[in-house]
């Protein structure tokens, strides 16, 4: 958790959440540099690479993205454009602030919910990959999941009460 936000037990569970699932993230980061250095491996020992390893990369690093939302979200180290917002002070910047969590809850949910087709197109089909045969209902998944989280974690953000600033040191 960034520094000033709440430690109640929405916040710890939430926190912990997002550990596990920038874990997760870790892991596929891992899982794509064994990839690469196995198919490089295999193309200068034996002649040739793995033949999947561009198209398992490629779903690694989608569902490292969305794993690894969750927390970049509840720590606000997204990429943010506050160029107005940091110019206003009290009221003002708290309204602000709000509404930019209200588009996030808005767009989220919107994005969960136009995602969910896809994934059920995905899993009663049983889609694979083309040159694997990956099962892809899984890295679809992700993606509904990721923005109903990212939803949930933007709602919680708007409804808790703000941070309480720490007492003025006695310097």
């Amino acid at each position: 958790m960034s520094a000033g936000t709440r430690t109640g037990p929405t916040a710890v569970w939430a926190g912990r959440a997002a550990g596990a699932l920038s874990v997760l993230a870790m892991a596929a980061a891992a899982a794509i540099l064994a990839l690469i250095v196995t198919s490089v491996v295999l193309r200068y020992v034996e002649g040739r690479p793995l033949r999947f390893t561009e198209e398992a990369a490629g779903l690694l690093v989608a569902a490292m993205l969305f794993l690894v939302l969750p927390r970049v979200s509840l720590e606000g180290r997204h990429v943010a454009v506050r160029v107005v917002v940091d110019r206003l002070s009290g009221r003002p910047r708290a309204i602000a602030e709000a509404v930019g969590r209200l588009v996030m809850v808005v767009f989220c949910g919107w994005w969960a919910v136009a995602a969910w087709p896809w994934f059920v197109f995905t899993y009663e089909r049983d889609l694979k990959s083309v040159v694997a045969r990956l099962p892809l209902t899984p890295w679809v998944a992700l993606v509904p999941a990721s923005a109903a989280v990212l939803a949930a974690i933007a709602a919680w953000q708007l409804l808790r009460r703000p941070p309480t600033p720490p007492p003025a040191s006695p310097e």
